[in-house]
């Protein structure tokens, strides 16, 4: 399986892993549980029903801006190994009980962002860590039992730590935008018509958002749900477009823009040792 995720990132010359560490028992991951909040009474609230839409349609009338970062760019590119990213990109969905199409396009989403901080000459300029376990609320870099969800990628620049969701969504020519911060919605921008079934946004960054400050008190840690472009290429996002707490909606050549506009940095002993003991192996 390791074999055939390198295949996929294009790796070449990966040495073996030794045998204690391919003796290392894999934790079980399920689905990620929908985090519930709840109202000042302690009952749970309930989430609004998904939107009406008007004039449904399955796919974008055009393609949409070509980024460079397309999978039939990325297919052929073969990305080196840094010595600064720990974990394989997209190596932590295998062990899910996702359906097997929700694997295989989380799976393109970790591996676009690997190849695309390649091209950029920015995968040795910070430290990656990928398939990163949501920790417990108790402030210790330990995988949360309980809400066996995962982080895509976090990356340390410096005092910076980027907590990174991708999302690998059909697109094209559309916008992307919600009108009740629970519900995502797709516009296509030549009708106006909604493109597919409104999305369902979960709060698990949120709760990444709340929780790894509290590992990382001396560092500045800002969340980002990141929309990978498709051989349709990339869409909109329509200004102020955010998952639930406030974690903000962007593409991916605006992260690699975030990163790039920093100096290079790398983590923290320290942080690299609490980081990589969350990394799902």
């Amino acid at each position: 399986m390791i074999e055939f995720i390198k295949q996929l990132l294009g790796i070449r010359g990966a040495k073996p892993r030794s045998r204690a560490h391919q003796s290392r028992t894999t934790p079980q991951r399920s689905t990620p549980v929908q985090h519930q909040p709840r109202t000042t009474s302690g009952a749970p609230r309930t989430s609004p029903p998904p939107p009406r839409v008007n004039g449904q349609i399955d796919r974008p009338s055009r393609q949409g801006h070509t980024t460079g970062f397309e999978p039939r760019v990325l297919r052929d590119y073969h990305a080196p190994i840094s010595v600064n990213a720990r974990g394989i990109a997209g190596l932590g969905l295998f062990d899910t009980s996702f359906e097997k199409h929700r694997v295989y396009t989380g799976q393109l989403g970790e591996v676009a962002l690997y190849k695309a901080l390649c091209k950029e000459d920015l995968i040795d300029n910070v430290s990656s860590f990928w398939s990163v376990a949501l920790p417990g609320d108790d402030g210790r870099a330990v995988a949360d039992a309980k809400f066996q969800t995962d982080v895509d990628c976090v990356v340390v620049q410096g005092n910076e730590i980027y907590l990174i969701d991708l999302k690998y969504y059909s697109s094209g020519d559309v916008t992307w935008h919600s009108e009740d911060g629970e519900w995502l919605l797709c516009r296509d921008n030549t009708s106006g018509s909604q493109v597919g079934k409104p999305r369902k946004m979960s709060r698990n960054m949120a709760m990444a958002q709340q929780r790894f400050p509290k590992i990382f008190p001396q560092h500045r840690v800002r969340s980002f749900v990141v929309l990978v472009p498709t051989n349709a290429g990339i869409g909109l996002v329509a200004p102020g477009t955010a998952w639930p707490g406030a974690v903000p909606l962007i593409t991916l050549p605006d992260m690699l823009a975030i990163i790039r506009s920093a100096p290079a940095a790398l983590a923290d002993p320290a942080t690299v040792s609490a980081l990589s003991g969350l990394v799902q192996e």
